[in-house]
């Protein structure tokens, strides 16, 4: 099968799994005419097709599935962008794998995690970086998980995740225009171990002016061409000779900087005006302003509670910005900075981002999670350990009113020897805060106005993490456990089941352990077009946990 050809199949399969899932044109409760297909029933009413997908007793394309089930724009160009995209990442996948392979070869590793500790001895290596390039299909449950609308393919071959990434870029700006966040500003913190960037801004700016950083695509493609009243007008300027290397993260948008002087890297979340999955990747005036009084809040209070310290670690957001123009803040030039792992892991520990453990590694072809499991020795034990990492923690934060978005690609967990010991959590623009909540348990927050993460129902806020935690978290490697090692998924589910009935607020007990889970329904979302929708989906903890 070719890399194209295996990309359309796995997208068209993405799809139906979602419209079952979502039950889109009835497929699930009463089925749809002349569609037809044998698949392997998971929980949360998950499905993974089995066999061939035929429409007429024709074996299906994305494009005929998606008119059976009544879908069209925007749908299919996404999907279709999405598929070839997924197509060119397989084929440069496999070209990367076989250099993997051959560094493995030579060290002596077994797997990518002993690859990973052993390239690790290089200040040079980010173990992040080096898992999350694996995941080569994106997110698990999103048919859209590849598309790209607006790079084409010499962008792809620069900016996405497999490619070598560009220098960060930089603008001048008049700070009377700028809304800062954080204890300072973003370029202050990364010129500090960057002695090249610190001498270009300190030639580069005047009086008056404030560096702010800019996704190179971006930079290239957008600024100039849709701000150039903001340069006739002085409140923006190039400075050409600012630049900071950097390499793509699964986002896209995230990059991670170069080590500097003192080994520190930054993480930079720079608006990139693309339809990656469901979304542009602008970035709200309101993500900026909120990220770092989020994370500082969530860093407080985990550490002032003994339950939290002991299991989770908060990724800071230091600095935000956003910039004034003549209609008001432009999602064009927001970003976001945001400490790296390396302040967050101890020597012998290996972070591996969640959304590497369900990639296959290209040291024998099983998942990352079966060979930490493999390590550790004991899937059972495994599970117990990580799910301790992961209910408790959100639950606890639940009942202060804090929706934590804990799903596979904000969640890291963190390993010694195969054995998950902590938890990592980054990105806060989509938690949901209960003010009243919040309030209650001596935490208030100031939030930009009018923010999406803040709401007044408590369904809203339980729906993020029925969805993020236990979904799309919790549900793949209970799935992966079971592919993998025949752990009983009954088994499982009664395990977490059991967290859940002792650490939830008994107020969301019944919630979470209902005999539905609301599921957030991403490709009815992008039929819709008016927000987050979600659908009941049978809760596999239901009946566990009573």
């Amino acid at each position: 099968m070719t890399h194209a050809t295996a990309a359309h199949a796995h997208v068209r399969d993405s799809v139906l799994a979602a419209a079952w899932r979502e039950d889109v044109a009835g497929l699930r409760t009463h089925g749809v005419p002349g569609l037809d297909f044998t698949a392997r029933h998971l929980d949360f009413d998950q499905i993974e097709p089995t066999g061939p997908v035929r429409v007429d007793g024709r074996e299906a394309t994305t494009a005929g599935l998606l008119e059976r089930l009544g879908l069209g724009e925007p749908v299919l160009a996404e999907v279709t962008d999405a598929a070839a995209n997924l197509g060119l990442a397989l084929a440069r996948r496999a070209a990367a794998d076989e250099e993997l392979r051959a560094k493995a070869a030579e060290l002596g590793a077994g797997s990518s995690i002993a690859l990973a500790r052993r390239l690790s001895v290089s200040p040079a290596f980010e173990p992040c970086l080096f898992f999350e390039r694996l995941a080569v299909h994106g997110h698990h449950l999103h048919p859209c998980a590849r598309t790209r609308l607006g790079m084409d393919t010499a962008d792809l071959l620069v900016h996405d995740l497999e490619g070598p990434g560009a220098p960060i870029r930089f603008l001048a700006a008049r700070s009377d225009r700028l809304r800062l966040s954080g204890p300072t500003d973003a370029a202050t913190l990364l010129r500090e171990g960057h002695p090249e960037l610190d001498k270009a801004l300190a030639e580069g700016l005047r009086p008056g002016e404030t560096a702010i950083p800019v996704h190179p695509w971006q930079y290239g493609n957008v600024v100039r061409q849709r701000y150039g009243g903001l340069f006739a007008d002085g409140t923006l300027r190039e400075l050409p000779g600012a630049s900071l290397p950097s390499e793509p993260t699964i986002s896209l948008r995230t990059l991670v900087t170069a080590p500097g002087t003192d080994g520190r890297r930054w993480q930079v979340k720079c608006a990139l005006d693309v339809q990656i999955t469901s979304t542009r990747r602008t970035i709200s005036a309101a993500t900026a302003h909120n990220g770092p009084a989020v994370s500082a809040a969530l860093g407080r209070i985990a550490a002032a509670d003994p339950l939290l310290a002991a299991r989770v670690g908060v990724l800071p957001e230091l600095a935000g910005v956003s910039v004034r123009g003549e209609g008001g803040v432009t999602r064009d030039l927001t970003s976001v900075l945001r400490e790296g792992f390396g302040s967050h892991t101890r020597p012998g520990e290996l972070p591996v981002p969640g959304c590497a453990l369900y990639a296959r590694s290209p040291i024998g072809g099983r998942s990352v999670l079966a060979e930490l499991v493999a390590e550790h020795g004991d899937p059972a034990d495994f599970l117990a350990r990580y799910v301790d990492l992961v209910v408790p923690p959100v639950l606890r934060l639940a009942a202060m009113g804090v929706g934590l978005e804990a799903h596979l690609q904000n969640s890291v967990p963190v390993f010694v020897g195969g054995t998950p010991v902590r938890m990592l959590f980054r990105d806060w623009g989509g938690a949901r805060l209960h003010g009243a909540r919040m309030a209650a348990a001596g935490h208030a927050l100031d939030l930009y106005p009018g923010s999406v993460v803040a709401t007044e129902s408590l369904d809203t806020m339980r729906a993020k993490v029925a969805y993020t935690a236990f979904q799309a978290h919790l549900g793949e490697i209970v799935r992966l456990l079971a592919a993998e090692f025949g752990l009983p998924t009954r088994e499982s589910w009664r395990l977490v089941a059991a967290a859940v009935a002792e650490h939830a607020a008994p107020e969301d007990r019944e919630f979470f352990l209902g005999p539905t889970l609301p599921h957030k329904a991403l490709l009815t979302m992008r039929v819709r077009g008016d927000g987050d929708h979600y659908v009941p989906v049978r809760n596999p903890m239901r009946e566990e946990g009573r």
